[in-house]
């Protein structure tokens, strides 16, 4: 599951306009992380990072992790961000 965090609030902090601009792809390994997943990912997305795209690889939580991310990428998609 990957999505990107485009469409969330304003980042709090600038960054000089070669970071911004810049394509940063976070890998989210994660084992029975349902209770800190929609965390983890909504922090994330608050980086003042427009190109930022997150990719969660679960390896098949018995929780439910791979779930709510799968969620989470949707709602990011519904919401302008990538989907993939």
């Amino acid at each position: 599951m990957a999505f990107g965090s485009h469409g969330h609030e304003a980042p709090a902090t600038e960054l000089p306009a070669a970071w911004s601009e810049a394509l940063v792809t976070a890998i989210l390994p994660t084992y029975n992380e349902a209770t800190n997943i929609e965390k983890i990912v909504r922090e994330l997305a608050t980086l003042p990072l427009p190109q930022l795209r997150i990719i969660v690889v679960d390896d098949n939580s018995p929780d439910g992790t791979a779930d709510l991310a799968e969620s989470l990428a949707k709602s990011s998609a519904s919401r302008g961000g990538r989907t993939s």
